[in-house]
């Protein structure tokens, strides 16, 4: 109950908040938004504060402001660790790390297991502009990948999004196991006349395709 605003709320999935209650926050918020939430405490991230005018506004208003740089970590299991951070406000870092204490030793459980298993290939983006876009191979989501039992396609040595020549993509003709999308397709039937529309995609031989929509 203590959450009365959020930036796009449509991306909060747990059932412990009731969405209609929350305020939807704009990104490029205004002196009268921050006022009307009479909130005790703003927690923001560094792309909410890029320009002097935006941290002007808070200093002037006299606003607590508390920067989260939990995006910021390249390992899950650093990232999970910012839930003492957030406890602290709420005066509840021992339960805190006690909670994350069984997080860590639950994923690092997994992780040994997974590396007892063959690997399986993986797949992760989509073309953009005539390039296929996808993660760098020592990005968080490559720490997953990896840590979860699987070996990441075309990884190279960086945490940016990777830009790569179709060419070597699609000449290699590897059979992946795995096909994490980046893109917005909501059903088969948006995959299928994707397909469609660009035959190069056919060239792709995966056995599974995943959506996170």
């Amino acid at each position: 109950k203590s959450l009365i605003a959020f930036q796009a709320k449509h991306y909060i999935v747990s059932k412990s908040f009731k969405l209609t209650s929350l305020k939807e926050f704009s990104f490029k918020f205004n002196s009268e938004d921050l006022i009307g939430l009479k909130a005790d405490l703003i927690m923001g991230y560094e792309a909410n504060l890029t320009n002097d005018s935006q941290k002007k506004v808070f200093q002037t208003l006299g606003l607590p402001v508390v920067m989260n740089k939990d995006m910021e970590e390249k390992g899950p299991l650093a990232r999970a660790e910012w839930l003492v951070f957030i406890a602290s406000f709420f005066n509840q870092e021992t339960e805190a790390v006690r909670i994350f204490q069984s997080i860590e030793e639950s994923y690092l459980s997994l992780k040994r297991d997974n590396l007892r298993r063959n690997k399986k290939k993986v797949i992760i983006g989509e073309i953009q502009s005539g390039e296929w876009v996808t993660c760098g191979g020592e990005s968080d989501l490559a720490q997953l990948i990896t840590d979860a039992g699987g070996e990441l396609a075309h990884s190279r040595a960086s945490a940016k999004t990777q830009k790569i020549s179709l060419e070597e993509i699609l000449l290699k003709k590897t059979n992946y196991d795995i096909w994490l999308t980046h893109n917005l397709w909501e059903s088969e039937k948006e995959r299928v006349e994707t397909m469609k529309h660009d035959p190069r995609y056919r060239t792709l031989k995966a056995i599974r395709v995943y959506n996170n929509n």
